[in-house]
């Protein structure tokens, strides 16, 4: 089951339910899924983890603007959110492309979102420039 379907599930599932503000919840995040396919965007388990992780920064600025009801829909994206890299494992990442011939941070940056853009696993990019600013003194 791909990422669309699982939200689609879990959507019947707050209707069976009768969680209407998770229902609601889910039905905003399958619609702005349904929004990218109208613009010739499939439902790909990287673009859904796109549309999730928009959604989830959303709520964040939300959060800190405040609103605490905001926790409560970060923990419904959960599920659906990309792993997080661990740090052991973006030093290794940035090793290999300082090794590669990445002579400055921009470079490190740059290449390793290109490589990652298509990955179940993020790494947060202030511990990519953490990690290539100390590799490289």
């Amino acid at each position: 089951m791909n990422k669309a379907e699982q939200i689609s599930a879990d959507f019947i599932m707050a209707m069976k339910e009768r969680n209407t503000i998770k229902k609601t919840f889910l039905g905003l995040l399958k619609s702005e899924i349904k929004n990218n396919e109208g613009r010739g965007i499939e439902a790909s388990d990287v673009n859904v983890t796109k549309v999730v992780v928009k959604m989830n920064k959303s709520l964040k600025e939300v959060l800190d603007a405040g609103n605490k009801d905001a926790i409560i829909e970060m923990e419904w994206l959960l599920p659906y959110m990309p792993k997080a890299m661990s740090i052991e494992k973006i030093r290794e990442e940035v090793q290999i492309l300082i090794d590669g011939g990445a002579k400055n941070i921009g470079m490190v940056m740059g290449q390793f979102n290109k490589k990652f853009a298509s990955s179940e696993e993020k790494a947060d990019n202030n511990e990519v420039k953490n990690a290539a600013q100390e590799l490289m003194k």
